[in-house]
C-alpha cells in the first residue's frame, strides 16, 4: 500500500470510530426534550391492589376465601384506572416499583397497608388509582 492509501484508510477509520463513539446512546436516553416514562395507572393499581390482598392473607388479616374475593376485584376495580388530571408529572414505572417494593417487605407485613399506602413512596400523585 502506498503512504497516501494508508493515511487515508487511518483517516476514515478513525472518522468512523470518532462518530461511532461521539454520537448519542442507543435511544437517546436521558437525552433532552425526551419525557420520562409514565406508568399506566391501571397496571400500577392492579400490582397495588394484588399485593395488597396478598399482604392480607399472609399477616392472617384475611381468610382465603376473602383472599379469592380481594383477587376477583382486581380487575373491575383497576380496569379504567386513571392518574388525576392535576398529577403532573406522572409517576413512573420505577415509582410505582418503590411502591410495589415496599409493600412487598416481609418486615412490615404486619403494618396495616392503609398506612404504607400513605408513605411517600406509594402517595403517588396526592392519591392512588
Amino acid at each position: 500500500m502506498k503512504k497516501t492509501s494508508r493515511l487515508l484508510l487511518r483517516a476514515a477509520v478513525g472518522a468512523v470510530l470518532f462518530l461511532a463513539l461521539g454520537g448519542p446512546g442507543a435511544g437517546n436516553v436521558g437525552g433532552c426534550g425526551n419525557s420520562p416514562p409514565e406508568m399506566d395507572a391501571a397496571d400500577h393499581c392492579r400490582a397495588r391492589q394484588d399485593i395488597s390482598c396478598r399482604r392480607d392473607l399472609f399477616a392472617g388479616r384475611s381468610t382465603q376465601t376473602q383472599f379469592a374475593e380481594c383477587i376477583a376485584l382486581i380487575e373491575p376495580v383497576c380496569s379504567g384506572a386513571t392518574w388525576p388530571t392535576s398529577c403532573n408529572p406522572k409517576p413512573s414505572p420505577a415509582d410505582s416499583d418503590a411502591c410495589i417494593r415496599l409493600l412487598a417487605r416481609s418486615d412490615l407485613v404486619t403494618v396495616e397497608t392503609g398506612v404504607l399506602l400513605s408513605r411517600p413512596e406509594c402517595n403517588l400523585c396526592g392519591s392512588a388509582p
